[in-house]
Order: C-alpha cells, then sequence, then structure tokens
C-alpha cells in the first residue's frame, strides 16, 4: 500500500509516468529517459558537435549512407594511435554518428573516390584523442573502422579526412551498416 500521489491517501492509482509522486520530470539532454516514456532525451539535445561546427548529423540505420564533396572543409584535424605516425593531413569532414540502437557499427568509406582517411575521436575538439583511425584497410585506397554506440542517443565523433594534403575537390561516401567490419 503506497500514497502514490503524495496526498495521504494510498493506493488510489494516481503516480506519476515515473512511479513517484507529483508532476513528472523535466526531459533534459543527459543521455537517460528522465521523463520515463521510454526515449531517450526525447530530441531536447541539440546536435553535438562541440567545436566542428561544419559536422553533419548522421544518423546510423543498417546501410546509411551519406555522399558529398570534401573541397572547401577544413583541415583541422589528423589521428595517431600508440605514437605511430599522425594521418588524414588533408582536408576532412566531421561526422557526429547518432546510433538508432546501442551496438557495433562499421563505418565504411568504400566508393570514395581519392585516398581516405577514417577516425573516431572522443569529441571534435582539435586535442581530443583518436579513438580508432584507419588508413586502407577498405578496398583500395578506402578506410574503415568499427564505431560502438555505448547507449541509445551517444554520439560518436566520425571524421572522413584525406591522406593527402593537397587533395582537391572529390566525393565521400561514408556508409553505416551495424555489426562488425568484415
Amino acid at each position: 500500500l503506497t500514497d502514490d500521489d503524495c496526498d495521504g491517501r494510498t493506493d488510489e492509482g494516481v503516480a506519476n509516468a515515473c512511479g513517484g509522486c507529483g508532476a513528472v520530470p523535466v526531459e533534459i539532454c543527459n543521455r537517460m529517459d528522465d521523463d520515463c516514456d521510454g526515449a531517450v532525451d526525447d530530441g531536447v539535445c541539440a546536435p553535438a558537435v562541440d567545436a566542428c561546427a561544419e559536422g553533419a548529423p548522421v544518423v546510423l540505420v543498417g546501410g546509411a549512407q551519406w555522399e558529398g564533396p570534401i573541397g572547401g572543409a577544413l583541415s583541422r584535424y589528423t589521428c595517431q594511435l600508440d605514437g605511430g605516425p599522425e594521418l588524414g593531413r588533408g582536408p576532412e569532414r566531421a561526422f557526429v554518428v547518432l546510433g538508432p540502437l546501442a551496438g557495433t557499427y562499421c563505418i565504411s568509406t568504400e566508393g570514395s573516390d581519392f585516398d581516405t582517411v577514417l577516425y573516431q575521436r572522443g569529441s571534435c575538439a582539435v586535442d581530443a584523442p583518436s579513438l580508432s583511425c584507419d588508413d586502407d584497410s577498405g578496398p583500395g585506397v578506402t578506410s574503415r573502422i568499427q564505431v560502438r554506440i555505448p547507449i541509445l542517443g551517444a554520439p560518436a565523433f566520425v571524421f572522413v579526412d584525406s591522406l593527402n594534403p593537397n587533395q582537391g575537390p572529390g566525393t565521400i561516401r561514408i556508409r553505416s551498416t551495424p555489426g562488425a567490419c568484415p
């Protein structure tokens, strides 16, 4: 026997959506379901683009693909893992990848028409660490990485870069597929 609505009477069946007394909590951008409606953040978060204002939000759905030019992109980022050489000294495009489900996704640049470098960072800050970095593990001179989306709505910051600092106009193709990379 409980007082669901805090009026001093028990078991009236008037609990809020979260099972407590009073108003339903307000949804805030914190990667949680604050208002207990089954949806995380309910669209209250602005795209998490941090310092990369040119970041294009990409929602991963099995086989989703984005295609666009790299010409005119900035050249602020590189990737480096385990003390190896810095890769990706050409222009890049940043993507804020939002998975519809928690899990692992394979991101690939297969079909791009130049030598790509693909990497994930902890944020769009220039000094953010590289979480993964790949040059040429895809067909030809394309790249692929595995990206882990730990919880629904958590952003992954993915960068498609060009190996050559003098890369001219070219086309990026970024594709996502649920599961591990082949």
